[in-house]
């Protein structure tokens, strides 16, 4: 399967939301307020840190995954100030979300459309829309989690 290289407005317009409602998910998990603003820079950061690291072909593929588990680690236990074992059990928790989304996304998407992975990942305007279902379900799911836990 060949992926397209993500590009300037793949890491913008899908990239920023993604890292973004991994983020929501995370503060939401830690029963962690949502800090927009604070989300926002670290998503960014986040994605220029994924452009570095697989723009180094020398590097293995899936070590972003690794980079931005930190990232999100280290984003509750500083900004948040959540406890170091919480931290970890958010990051871990939303990236098993993230995952499970993702796939269950592309494998629904994939099969309703008839449209094959090849396809939509070599075409940049169907990555960034069979893209956003994942990131919607994020979204939906810290905003759910919030509410149960009663977090205003």
């Amino acid at each position: 399967m060949r992926f397209i290289e993500l590009t300037v407005l793949i890491l913008i317009i899908q990239g920023i939301p993604e890292q973004i409602a991994l983020l929501t998910l995370a503060c939401a998990i830690a029963k962690l307020p949502f800090k927009w603003k604070e989300m926002l820079i670290m998503g960014v950061i986040m994605v220029i840190a994924v452009r570095i690291i697989r723009s180094l072909s020398f590097l293995p593929f899936g070590l972003h995954t690794i980079v931005l588990l930190l990232l999100v680690f280290l984003f509750l236990v500083f900004s948040g100030k959540a406890d170091v074992s919480m931290a970890l059990i958010a990051s871990i928790g939303s990236f098993f979300a993230l995952i499970i989304y993702e796939v269950l996304s592309v494998t629904l998407i994939t099969e309703f459309t008839k449209i094959t992975r090849d396809i939509w990942y070599s075409n940049e305007f169907l990555r960034i829309l069979f893209g956003y279902p994942h990131i919607i379900l994020l979204f939906a799911t810290a905003f759910i989690v919030r509410k149960r836990r009663g977090i205003a």
